[in-house]
């Protein structure tokens, strides 16, 4: 080797700088590595090895994409002062090392790049302080995180999150805390159906952020709904939270716009107490803002006055936080007509992606919220929208034979008739587990099951959302007894599921027993970044078993399990668990109904398992539709 040659490698290994070369990505292996680099990496076995292998925690850290976006580029790229994770004995944590880096890229002689070379020098001058600094940092910002996670965790508690399920109106909602902790805390809505009815719709905004705002948000949003609920007045309700703000310097100057609107005629009674005033939107595009009614802040000494209005079938309301439309640095009225064309745009559904929603009231929330925040938002956002519509339910009137096959056509029969209310996930389960279990029980109870016997059928979703279904036999009331016996379980699960039941067996005039059960249907309202509400993919389907050999040895079940599928259900369970010979689990995860004679075959096949000292382990997701039964009936977390 020449005198020169050695020179220059003697002057490369000695340099304090940090040097070294790699080769081809994605391996990046050591061409060279000089003293100071070794020792920076704190290891001489470099050569020819590759750097991810070598080095696994430097992977996401930047320093390969830095590798990698030189060799795609073909032009060197310098960092300032970047830290990079370094693991340090096992007995200690991972460091962080500071360094000046230039990454330049090295070529053959054609031209083409073949590697990088890295000069790099690590920055002495205050790296205690840096990394004591950065260390801050993050605790700082952990502390920011946490801090944000509980008001939006308060928030969500606080806010609705249902809204009612109405025959002539739509309503829909988003909601969406501040980026900034500092503004977040202040904004509410509320869906309030009333008896007679008529609809409350509320937005409001408070001064202040954290935890304390959400804190007051909460008591005057539960002041207005309770006054509401039992007055159905909104000037009362209104006078209350008035004089409730200005005993309390957290609700002090506290904005609101409220409604009360009557679905069947339009009538609209609406106050905007120093809040934005709501949008209307027609059907064809046109929008007009309503007239404020001039009524200050609450408890600032302006007593809340209400203006009317009347909603046309087919118009949108849209009531709104100020966060959606100001911004800093922006003319209000530029944010409000943004506003309008937005919404104009949803209502009439010519905005992106079109069909977003069957709805307009859904498609004017989503796509405001959406389209209005994109450049960002400073503040609570929230939006509330009703759209006014044609009855699209008349009530449903069926008369079935009195068998079992009835109880499957009796279901499909009510969801096709709830089909216009889209019903959530949660409701469609809980209306099929209804009618299966109102209609086997007639069916149970017919005097002469087959033998010309009929059950009546009849329902109907009431103006405040209420679904009342109504099934009548012709048989003759029988008590039920205990609870652990298998009689009296199916109506057992059914008042787990509603608001109301009624049982009545004193009917008479050749009807038998006559049981109706209510409940308030409901929708999603949308908080945060909550996902959609997806339609269910599991109705019509048929009852299936599959066994899964394991271990565990796994029966899956699919589709519906009712009466009308419980006894196979019940010869499956005893064939894959051999009577209960074999420890056997079962995944009612994809089960779309679980009803009372699948209930009792699944006890049935415990007590056998029992009996030889085995164990029938039952799983269910925590969402499926089976797990609200299971959790019912005491079987769930077996």
């Amino acid at each position: 080797m020449s005198d020169g040659v050695q020179s220059v490698e003697g002057t490369f290994e000695q340099l304090p700088l940090i040097l070294g070369g790699f080769g081809p990505a994605p391996e990046y292996r050591f061409d060279a590595a000089n003293a100071a680099y070794r020792e920076f990496l704190g290891r001489d076995d470099v050569i020819g090895r590759s750097a991810p292998d070598l080095f696994p925690e430097w992977i996401g850290q930047q320093v390969f994409e830095a590798f990698d976006r030189v060799v795609a580029s073909g032009q060197s790229e310098t960092v300032s002062a970047w830290g990079v994770q370094a693991e340090e004995p096992p007995a200690e944590e991972p460091d962080e090392i500071y360094v000046d880096m230039v990454v330049t890229p090295r070529r053959d002689d054609s031209g083409t790049v073949n590697g990088v070379t890295v000069h790099a020098m690590p920055v002495v001058d205050g790296a205690g302080a840096r990394r004591a600094e950065h260390r801050r940092t993050l605790r700082a910002e952990r502390r920011y995180e946490a801090a944000r996670d509980v008001v939006a965790e308060l928030q969500s508690a606080l806010l609705p999150t249902v809204l009612p399920v109405l025959p002539e109106a739509v309503v829909a909602a988003r909601y969406l805390v501040a980026a900034d902790d500092q503004a977040a805390g202040g904004d509410w809505f509320d869906a309030i159906p009333l008896a007679d009815g008529r609809l409350g719709l509320v937005v409001g905004d408070l001064v202040g952020h954290g935890v304390t705002a959400s804190a007051a948000m909460g008591q005057l949003r539960t002041i207005v709904a309770t006054v509401l609920t039992e007055t159905g007045s909104l000037d009362q309700a209104l006078l209350r939270a008035d004089l409730t703000a200005t005993q309390s310097s957290a609700m002090r100057a506290a904005t609101i716009c409220a409604a009360v609107l009557d679905p069947a005629t339009g009538s609209l009674d609406y106050a905007t107490c120093g809040h934005l005033p709501p949008l209307i939107v027609r059907p064809d595009g046109h929008a007009r803002f309503l007239p404020p009614s001039r009524s200050g802040p609450l408890g600032t000494g302006s007593t809340p006055t209400t203006l009317h209005d009347v909603l046309d079938v087919g118009d949108v309301a849209f009531f709104y936080t100020d966060g959606l439309v100001e911004r800093p640095g922006q003319d209000l009225r530029a944010g409000m007509d943004a506003l309008v064309s937005v919404v104009r745009n949803a209502v009439v559904d010519q905005s992106v992606p079109v069909e977003a929603s069957a709805t307009a009231a859904e498609r004017a929330c989503v796509q405001g919220v959406e389209v209005l925040t994109r450049s960002g938002y400073d503040d609570d956002v929230t939006a509330l929208a009703v759209e006014r519509r044609a009855n699209v339910l008349t009530p449903l009137t069926r008369q079935l034979e009195a068998d079992m096959v009835s109880v499957a056509h009796a279901r499909a029969t009510m969801r096709e008739w709830l089909r216009p209310l889209d019903l959530t996930d949660d409701d469609a389960g809980a209306v099929d587990l209804i009618v299966t279990e109102l209609v086997a029980n007639a069916v149970e109870h017919a005097s002469t099951p087959g033998a010309g016997q009929v059950v009546d059928l009849a329902a109907q979703v009431e103006r405040d959302g209420m679904l009342r279904v109504t099934v009548c036999d012709q048989g003759t009331w029988r008590e039920p007894t205990v609870p652990y016996d298998t009689s009296g379980r199916g109506l057992w699960l059914v008042g787990s599921l509603v608001q109301e039941l009624d049982i009545d067996h004193t009917a008479g005039s050749g009807r038998g027993t006559v049981i109706t059960a209510g409940r308030a249907l409901t929708r999603q309202a949308i908080l945060g970044d909550q996902p959609e509400s997806v339609p269910s993919v599991r109705v019509g389907r048929e009852y299936a078993a599959d066994l899964m050999d394991g271990p565990p040895r796994t029966l899956v079940v699919h589709g519906p399990l009712d009466i009308t599928t419980a006894e196979q259900f019940a010869r499956d369970l005893d064939i894959h668990s051999r009577g209960g010979v074999f420890p056997l689990v079962l995944d009612l995860g994809d089960a779309d109904v679980l009803a009372s004679s699948a209930v009792q075959a699944i006890f049935a096949a415990r007590t056998r398992h029992a009996a030889h000292g085995n164990v029938l382990t039952i799983r269910s997701a925590p969402d499926a539709p089976a797990n609200q039964v299971l959790r019912t009936v005491g079987l769930a977390g077996d």
